[in-house]
This record gives C-alpha cells, sequence and structure tokens, in this order.
C-alpha cells in the first residue's frame, strides 16, 4: 500500500493462526529448524531516475508499540488454499523513528527485518509522498519480496 502503512504477522491475538504458529516456531514439528527471521527485500525497478517521490520508510522497531497499531485482516481464498494475512495501519506517536533511503537507483536494495522472534517482532513500513521530488521525476515503481532465514533447533 503507497500511502499506507504495513506490516506482517504481528503478535497480537491473530486468531487464524496455523502460519501464526509456523512463524513463532510453536507449530508441532518433526522439523530439526526454526522460522528466526523474516527479512523484507525491496528494490526499486524500471525506473528512468531515482526514487524520490514515495520512497520507502522504515520504522525503528524499538519505537513501535502495540498501541499505535490498527489492524487489517486480509484473507485471501485461492481455491487450493486460504491465505490469511494481518495487515495494518500505523497510529502516528512522535517517539516513532522513521527512517528512508533519499534517491535509492535501481541498483541498490534495501533489505530490512519484517519479523524476529527477538525484541521487536515487526518492522512497520510504507512509502510517503515527498514534496519535494522534481516534476520531471517518474513515480517510483519497485518490488518487495520476503527471504525467510531458519535456524536450527537447539
Amino acid at each position: 500500500a503507497r500511502h499506507e502503512f504495513h506490516q506482517s504477522w504481528p503478535p497480537f491475538d491473530y486468531k487464524y493462526n496455523k502460519e501464526q504458529h509456523i512463524l513463532m516456531g510453536t507449530a508441532p514439528t518433526d522439523e530439526d529448524e526454526v522460522l528466526s527471521v523474516l527479512l523484507g527485500i525491496w528494490k526499486p525497478i524500471y525506473m528512468n531516475n531515482p526514487v524520490c517521490d514515495h520512497p520507502l520508510a522504515v520504522m525503528d522497531g524499538r519505537t513501535f508499540h502495540q498501541n499505535q497499531e490498527v489492524p487489517h485482516p486480509i484473507h485471501i481464498n485461492f481455491g487450493i488454499f486460504t491465505f490469511h494475512n494481518l495487515n495494518g495501519g500505523v497510529k502516528y506517536n512522535e517517539s516513532q523513528k522513521w527512517y528512508y533511503y533519499p534517491f535509492q537507483k535501481e541498483e541498490e536494495v534495501l533489505v530490512f527485518t519484517q519479523y524476529t522472534k527477538d525484541d521487536y517482532f515487526c518492522t512497520p513500513h510504507g512509502s510517503f509522498e515527498n514534496p519535494n521530488c522534481p516534476d520531471d521525476y517518474d513515480t517510483r515503481v519497485s518490488v518487495e519480496m520476503r527471504a525467510a532465514v531458519f535456524v536450527k533447533k537447539l
């Protein structure tokens, strides 16, 4: 969502819990590995200029608190399975710390933690309208991917 902040898999009482338990490493399994980190990988594509308008903004997870979340559950039935995801908005709080990469080029990739089993469960992120862009700059076109890092159970 370009104009709305979103996040994936927050820990706050999510009732569709099969995927949640897999992410949390609490699903019953004989596997030797559990998910440790889910990374967000974001980059501009098909751009004639660096990204100016709608760059990706990432919040420092240490400044995000549960009372700042506005959940928006998404459930998509693909026929052979149903995808459950919990996106959401973020209520503004002056203690939040947001960062962005100005004038990111196509060959540059931004990698950030979307999920971790550590203290900061998720990283809210989104984009914003930048009123200081040159008129002749293209609006951002980008792709976001996720990579999972699994670790051996101890």
